[in-house]
């Protein structure tokens, strides 16, 4: 785009003749992107809408412009054209007519215009809520539940998932090659240094979120690459970003470690490049229900229920990420995930269908257990109630067991029946299984134990 306040318009000088018999002097501009053609008001009031051409010569008149000839009147733009420099000269029926602009006054400027539109809010995700358990909906069965595609991607994470020892290996179902990804690392590298900007602005940040690097590496969830397996390795490559989380709320972790793969890098999204999967969390309303269908209640964290599920070699490089310990001035090392990255999108299907394969492995031998983890199991949550406290504690010693065989470990269950734990040596292990506390969530909402009712606090 150019942009030149001296340019010279397509104007010439004219007689225009009226049907009263007289003639106005006035200048005509020819406008080859107009439409219609147009006549000063003052003008047309005086003559009519006949043009008369006197003067053969080139001649550019003063003042305002009387009459505008659009593209209507095409053979009005139609002539012998002669150029020199950025001047033309084109002789038009009503004669020699000049336009254009000099060279030295042009200058080259870019114009951006930003547009944003405003996300519309969809509030049906509120009404839906609103009528959980009266809504009249069909009953189906957990397959119904599923489309065709969504049954067929969840068989390719099923068939993909092996055991190694205790521990399920579980692939990623990608629907485009992983091939096609770029090598993002020179992106990570500027993100990486953004990340350490901000946690240099806080000491204690900064140490809890080298200390979470740290522990990651040190229980195998990421595993640092040496210098010949970056020089020999010949598969698909790509980096993710991390940034830090502040929670104020969480005395233990104030900051948490995030990875980031819905970055996007020249029109690539690690998320875009796998199946959709499907949802396969149980329904919260029914298990909401089943909680407090009986007496005694109790429920459960799986503790780091992501990083208990490996990912083949593949995939790991495909989750590469790079660490300094907050040493900026060195150069920053590789490392790759071993296990699942909370924030792929697959991730919560595949952890769920791992989950179910532990529980159809051990249903001949402990049928109760392997019915609380496939129906009241919400993401890492498990919850349930029975009829009396000692059916409680041999059931969650038993679902202790199963999950012990997939690599799973329950941080520690809490009821509303149990008694408090001893502060006796002795008797710690034992309520350390099942012990009561005043008040805890259950899936996000709190509830107290005491009233037996949730709250919104």
């Amino acid at each position: 785009m150019t942009e030149n306040s001296k340019a010279l318009l397509p104007v010439i000088s004219a007689s225009i003749g009226g049907q009263n018999g007289l003639y106005k002097h006035a200048n005509v501009l020819l406008d080859s992107g107009a439409q219609t053609s147009l006549i000063r008001l003052e003008t047309a009031e005086i003559l009519g809408l006949r043009l008369s051409l006197k003067k053969e010569d080139i001649y550019r008149g003063k003042g305002p412009v009387d009459l505008l000839i659009g593209i209507n009147h095409a053979r009005m733009h139609t002539g012998q054209t002669r150029q020199a420099g950025n001047l033309v000269a084109r002789k038009s029926p009503l004669g020699w007519v000049v336009f254009g602009g000099t060279s030295q006054d042009a200058h080259e400027t870019s114009r951006i215009l930003h547009v944003r539109y405003t996300t519309p809010v969809d509030l049906s995700d509120f009404w839906t809520t609103e009528t959980m358990g009266v809504a009249v909906t069909t009953c189906l069965s957990a397959t119904d539940k599923l489309s065709q595609i969504e049954r067929e991607e969840a068989k390719v994470i099923e068939s993909s998932c092996q055991k190694a020892g205790n521990q399920w290996v579980v692939s990623y179902p990608w629907k485009r090659d992983p091939a096609l990804l770029p090598d993002n690392k020179s992106q990570t590298r500027k993100k990486l240094k953004a990340t350490e900007r901000r946690l240099m602005k806080n000491t204690e940040h900064a140490q809890a979120y080298d200390k979470q690097m740290v522990e990651m590496s040190e229980m195998a969830f990421s595993r640092k690459l040496s210098k010949q397996e970056l020089e020999e390795y010949n598969g698909p490559i790509h980096y993710i970003s991390h940034h830090e989380v502040l929670r104020p709320e969480s005395k233990s972790t104030p900051v948490r470690v995030v990875f980031n793969s819905s970055a996007v890098f020249r029109g690539h999204r690690l998320n875009d490049y796998w199946m959709k999967v499907p949802d396969l969390l149980n329904d919260l309303f029914g298990m909401v229900l089943r909680f407090r269908e009986n007496e005694v209640a109790f429920i459960g964290d799986i503790s780091k229920m992501y990083h208990r599920i490996r990912i083949p070699e593949a995939d790991r490089h495909i989750h590469r990420f790079l660490w300094r310990n907050l040493q900026t001035d060195c150069e920053p090392d590789v490392y790759v995930k071993t296990v699942f990255t909370f924030g792929d999108k697959p991730a919560p299907a595949m952890a769920q269908i791992a989950l179910r394969k532990i529980a159809d492995e051990v249903k001949k031998d402990f049928p109760e257990a392997a019915q609380v983890l496939k129906d009241n199991t919400y993401m890492d949550v498990i919850c349930n109630s029975v009829r009396t406290e000692e059916q409680a504690r041999e059931l969650t010693k038993c679902i202790d067991s199963v999950l012990e065989t997939g690599g799973f470990k329950v941080k520690g269950w809490l009821s509303n029946k149990a008694k408090k734990p001893s502060t006796d040596q002795g008797e710690r292990k034992e309520a350390a299984i099942l012990y009561r506390v005043s008040e805890e969530k259950v899936l996000g909402v709190a509830r107290n134990n005491h009233a037996d009712v949730f709250t919104s606090v």
